[in-house]
């Protein structure tokens, strides 16, 4: 009931991918931080909302050869949401992304260090839409808008823009008290180190059950079809078998299983088991430092298990 708060986050995380061929490296070490603040404004009841923010993004790779990549990121977003109805609301919002590698032009020509080219770019998304409860078990949500990349290439030879209508509806079941099951579709886009930006259609679905108030189950699973902007070398040329087009379509797939078991109502273990897998006929060339260059399938599967622990307060 208070007409003003705000939102302070931040998030620092750590991993390392590995790869198929070695270049160089063992795999590509990556230290990402976002860092941000929320701030929202409401009527008396939260009849009407309107929400601002800023978020501080950095990427950084710890290998030179990988260093191409790091880059800072400044993402301001603006929504407002209306409720008409005791459960049904209008839903508005608008966000700007400003990227920045930060890799000096030398850095980006030199082939023996930069594999891609990538751009600085600004990035654009305003959608509209419902939300609400159709009965006491069944609501739905949906957004549509339009989405725009504008990516500043420093040399004139290779520039690219992108644009389309982006989207999203999910239906929500309320089975029993504590079983949930969603289903939904999405369609958006992303940056990438590979051709600048990817395009993604995807279906996906989450089912979730609280049995007698300690066991907590999740499952998830979804599939969708990414199409990448066009990749090129630091001089030029395409990325990929010496006469096709520089062009990548992904199908990628992935299903997970949650479990967590609450001793307390304060303590609680949680385990997670998780695939993913990428079908693509695009092959990467290259270079291993002995004899000609080999084709390496950007194809690949992984199995993610985590063990955790998590505390209540």
């Amino acid at each position: 009931e208070r007409p003003f708060s705000f939102t302070v986050s931040n998030n620092l995380t750590r991993s390392i991918r590995p790869f198929t061929e070695n270049l160089g490296s063992a795999g590509a070490a990556r230290i990402g931080n976002q860092a941000g603040l929320d701030l929202m404004f409401q009527s008396s009841g939260g009849i009407f909302q309107v929400h601002a923010g800023y978020m501080f993004g950095l990427d950084f790779f710890e290998d030179a050869a990988f260093q191409y990549g790091t880059s800072f990121t400044h993402t301001i977003t603006i929504g407002e949401s209306f409720r008409f109805l005791p459960q049904t609301a209008i839903v508005q919002d608008n966000s700007v992304t400003i990227g920045d590698y930060y890799a000096s032009d030398a850095v980006l020509m030199d082939p023996s260090i930069t594999p891609t080219r990538l751009s600085d770019s600004v990035r654009i998304r305003s959608r509209v839409g419902l939300n609400g409860a159709i009965t006491n078990e069944l609501s739905l949500s949906g957004m549509i808008g339009y989405a725009a990349g504008f990516f500043l290439q420093p040399f004139m030879s290779y520039s690219q823009e992108y644009d389309s209508i982006v989207a999203q509806v999910e239906a929500r079941w309320q089975i029993a008290e504590g079983i949930r099951l969603s289903i939904g579709y999405d369609r958006d886009f992303f940056a990438a180190f590979l051709g600048n930006y990817y395009s993604r259609d995807r279906g996906y679905a989450n089912f979730q059950a609280l049995v007698a108030g300690s066991f907590l189950l999740g499952l998830e699973a979804d599939v969708g079809y990414l199409d990448y902007g066009d990749p090129v070398a630091p001089d030029g040329t395409p990325i990929g078998p010496a006469g096709e087009p520089p062009h990548r379509e992904d199908v990628r797939v992935g299903a997970g299983l949650f479990a967590e078991y609450r001793f307390t109502d304060w303590f609680a273990i949680n385990g997670t088991a998780r695939y993913s897998g990428t079908f693509t006929s695009f092959q990467y060339t290259v270079d291993i430092g002995v004899g000609a260059p080999i084709l390496d399938p950007a194809s690949y599967n992984k199995i993610e298990l985590w063990l955790g622990v998590r505390a209540f307060y």
